[in-house]
C-alpha cells in the first residue's frame, strides 16, 4: 500500500512539472522581438512618374433643358452611341401648346388691328387734303398707327417666345457622340438647367490625372493601356488645387487618331519627372495606411518609429513619395501593418 501511494505521488508530481515547463516555453517563445526586414530608400529622379488616369473626349457638355416641365420621353440610356439632332428626352408639351396657341392668336389679332389703323390713316390723309379733317385728327391717325404696331410686335415677340419653349420641350444631341450618363426618368419634373446626363463628344480624347502637389507638369508624356502607348501632349492644368485631395488636374490631349478607346477607360500617363522637392521610391509594401496618413517605418536603436510621407504614385511593386528622409535610409519592407511605434525589433542581416 505504501509502495502504490509513492508511485502516485511520483506520477503527480512529474505531471505537475511537465505543465509548468509546457507553459513556460510559449512565453519565452512570445517575448522574443519579432525579425523585420528591411531596404534603402532609392532616389526616383531618373524615372517617370506613372498616375492612373481616366480616358475623356476632349469635348464634353452636361445634359440640361432650358424650360421646366415633367419628363415624358426617355430615348437613351447611358453608353448609347447618338447622332446629331436624335432625340434624347422630351417634356410634357400640353402647356406650351396652348401657351403658343394663345400668342399665336394674340399676334393675328394684333395684325389686324395694325391693317385698320393703316386704312384710318390712308383715309385720314385723304380727308385732310380735301380740308374735311383737321391736322389734329390726322395726327391721332398716326398714333394709332404707331401703337398697333407697337402691340403687333409685342404680340410676335410672346409669339416667338411661346414657339421657342415649345421647341425646348425636345432635347436633341448637340452633336454625333456619347451619351455617358443619365440621371433623369420619365415622370420627373425638372427645373430649368438641372442636370439629367452627360454627353461627350466624338473626335479628340484625352487623358485627365491629378498631379502632387510641388510637381510641375511636363509638356508631354505616355499613355499606356494595356500592351499599346501613345504620346500625348499637355493641354491644360488646373490653376488652383483641389481643396480635399491637394492635388492638380490635368489633360493630356492623345493623337487625332486614336478614337476607339471607350470612354472612362483606366489608363496609365508616363510623365518625366520635374519636381520641385526630392522624390524617392520605396517598396509597395513599406508603406502604411492605417488611419494616421501614409507613413514608412524606420528603426533606431532596436526600436520602431514611424514617418510620415506624401505618396506620389503606386505601381505594382513600388511607390513614390516625398518625405524628410535622406536616400539611403533603410525602412522596413513589409509587414508594416503589425507594427507600433517603439516596438522592440530585430533586422534581418541582409
Amino acid at each position: 500500500m505504501m509502495n502504490s501511494k509513492l508511485v502516485l505521488s511520483t506520477l503527480i508530481l512529474t505531471l505537475a512539472l511537465a505543465g509548468c515547463n509546457d507553459g513556460q516555453t510559449p512565453l519565452a517563445a512570445n517575448n522574443a522581438p519579432p525579425v523585420v526586414r528591411t531596404m534603402p530608400i532609392e532616389s526616383a529622379q531618373n524615372s517617370a512618374l506613372r498616375l492612373s488616369g481616366t480616358i475623356e473626349a476632349a469635348r464634353q457638355n452636361l445634359l440640361s433643358f432650358q424650360i421646366g416641365g415633367r419628363i415624358t420621353e426617355r430615348l437613351v440610356n447611358a453608353g448609347d452611341r447618338v447622332n446629331q439632332g436624335q432625340l434624347l428626352f422630351a417634356l410634357d408639351e400640353r402647356d406650351l401648346s396652348q401657351a403658343t396657341t394663345a400668342a399665336r392668336a394674340q399676334a393675328q389679332a394684333a395684325a389686324s388691328a395694325l391693317e385698320t389703323a393703316q386704312d384710318e390713316l390712308t383715309r385720314a390723309e385723304r380727308l385732310f387734303k380735301s380740308r374735311f379733317v383737321s391736322e389734329q385728327a390726322l395726327d391721332q391717325a398716326k398714333l394709332r398707327l404707331a401703337e398697333a404696331q407697337t402691340r403687333l410686335d409685342a404680340a410676335n415677340s410672346s409669339f416667338g417666345q411661346a414657339t421657342n419653349a415649345l421647341s425646348y420641350a425636345k432635347l436633341s444631341a448637340p452633336a454625333d457622340g456619347v451619351v455617358t450618363e443619365v440621371v433623369a426618368e420619365i415622370g420627373q419634373v425638372v427645373a430649368p438647367g438641372q442636370v439629367i446626363g452627360e454627353f461627350a463628344f466624338d473626335g479628340q480624347l484625352e487623358i485627365e490625372v491629378f498631379l502632387p502637389q510641388g510637381l510641375v507638369a511636363p509638356d508631354t508624356g505616355t499613355v499606356s493601356l494595356g500592351q499599346s502607348e501613345w504620346p500625348a501632349v499637355r493641354r491644360e492644368v488646373s490653376g488652383a488645387a483641389d481643396p480635399s485631395s491637394r492635388t492638380f488636374r490635368a489633360r493630356y490631349t492623345l493623337p487625332a487618331d486614336i478614337t476607339d478607346i471607350p470612354i472612362g477607360t483606366i489608363a496609365d500617363l508616363l510623365l518625366p519627372i520635374k519636381a520641385s522637392a526630392q522624390i524617392m521610391q520605396v517598396p509597395l509594401g513599406a508603406i502604411d495606411e492605417r488611419g494616421q496618413g501614409p507613413r514608412v517605418w524606420i528603426v533606431e536603436n532596436g526600436k520602431t518609429k514611424s514617418v510620415p510621407i506624401k505618396i506620389l504614385s503606386m505601381s505594382h511593386e513600388t511607390a513614390q513619395i516625398q518625405g524628410e528622409l535622406p536616400v539611403g535610409t533603410p525602412v522596413v519592407a513589409m509587414g508594416t501593418h503589425l507594427l507600433e511605434t517603439g516596438m522592440a525589433v530585430r533586422v534581418q542581416p541582409r
